[in-house]
């Protein structure tokens, strides 16, 4: 499939003839909802989304794209619980390293949380199957205009877990 980059900041030093480009000008004032919306008309199949800003294990992605769910996320279990930046997830079920077969859903997320209903991070990776991306697609257009452009990731994601599962999976 193609691969799709929303660029922003210094967007004129990512360059590359095997890469469809979309620019968002004005990140500076908008939000990852903004620029995932910049793409909605291209989620029209599996894909995997991931913040541009990350370096993550090379399990991660495996660990993701292994996983049935129509949208999976992949949650840090190991992360600060009193930050007011980070992605902080509650799952349905709290990581257990003593059971493999685990099947957390998310409840909510947030960029402040009460730390005893922190399971973990959002690391920026997710993967979705077709029906996961017009899930997506969906929630995007149910989002008033005036609030995409502020709108947070943990915000997003709690409203899409509304309408469609979003299953976790568990890293360290």
């Amino acid at each position: 499939g193609q691969v799709t980059v929303v660029r922003g900041h210094d967007k004129e030093k990512m360059v590359s003839d095997r890469v469809l480009f979309v620019d968002n000008d004005a990140y500076a004032t908008t939000s990852e909802v903004q620029s995932l919306s910049l793409v909605a008309d291209r989620l029209d199949t599996a894909a995997v989304i991931s913040y541009g800003d990350i370096v993550y294990k090379h399990y991660f992605i495996h660990e993701c794209l292994s996983h049935p769910g129509d949208v999976v996320l992949v949650v840090d279990v190991e992360c600060a619980k009193t930050d007011t930046w980070r992605d902080y997830v509650q799952a349905g079920e709290a990581f257990n390293p003593m059971q493999l077969q685990q099947a957390p859903t998310l409840v909510q997320m947030a960029r402040a949380m009460n730390p005893d209903q922190i399971t973990g991070e959002f690391v920026g990776l997710m993967k979705t199957t077709k029906t996961g991306s017009r899930a997506i697609q969906a929630a995007l257009a149910s989002v008033p205009e005036s609030e995409l452009a502020t709108m947070t990731m943990p915000a997003f994601l709690t409203r899409l877990s509304q309408t469609i599962a979003v299953h976790i999976v568990y890293v360290q």
